[in-house]
């Protein structure tokens, strides 16, 4: 049953815009995105699996398609919704587009990495009054080279260390950047 408010169903008024239709692309191809402003593209980003023909209202058209019947036809928009931004992407990309997503929303929020790690190294933070306690986890099969520029006490073996520290594979750290500090 097809919605008769357009689609995507009850969200057209988050977005500001309607999907006119979706057309599947046949096995093997793909279009590419072209984007306007200050998005950070580190590659040229494919569309792939299918791409959404999007009839835009009062959104920012963030990409359009670069080629065939899509050219120039908006990809991704972004609407301001209440005190958020609503982000549409009508298409599948590849990793590096999902990536690059994340870098320009945290530009965009102004928000700061916990701690200067690889990119495969999961942080995540709690933190009591002025305690912060920080867990990494390395999803990878190999080890990873953390540089650490201040003491930071790891509380599962009890030492103190600052400087390089490889993180085995798959391994994990719970750390305190204040050496001494209560467990």
């Amino acid at each position: 049953m097809a919605p008769d408010t357009g689609y995507p169903h009850d969200l057209t008024d988050l977005f500001s815009l309607e999907v006119l239709e979706f057309d599947q692309l046949p096995p093997g191809e793909e279009n590419h995105l072209t984007f306007k402003g200050a998005f950070p593209a580190s590659h040229m980003h494919p569309a792939r699996l299918w791409c959404d023909i999007i009839e835009p209202r009062e959104c920012q058209v963030i990409a359009t398609y670069a080629k065939d019947f899509y050219a120039g036809r908006p990809a991704m928009t972004m609407h301001t919704f209440g005190l958020g931004k609503a982000i549409y992407i009508g298409t599948l990309s590849h990793q590096y587009f999902y990536n690059d997503v994340v870098t320009w929303l945290r530009q965009m929020c102004n928000l700061q990495p916990l701690l200067k790690v690889p990119d495969s190294v999961e942080v995540c933070m709690r933190q009591r009054e002025d305690t912060k306690i920080f867990f990494l986890l390395n999803h990878q099969s190999s080890p990873l080279r953390i540089q650490f520029y201040k003491p930071m006490h790891d509380f599962l073996t009890g030492n103190t260390f600052s400087g390089n520290y490889d993180l085995p594979p798959h391994g994990v750290l719970v750390l305190d950047e204040h050496p001494g500090a209560k467990t």
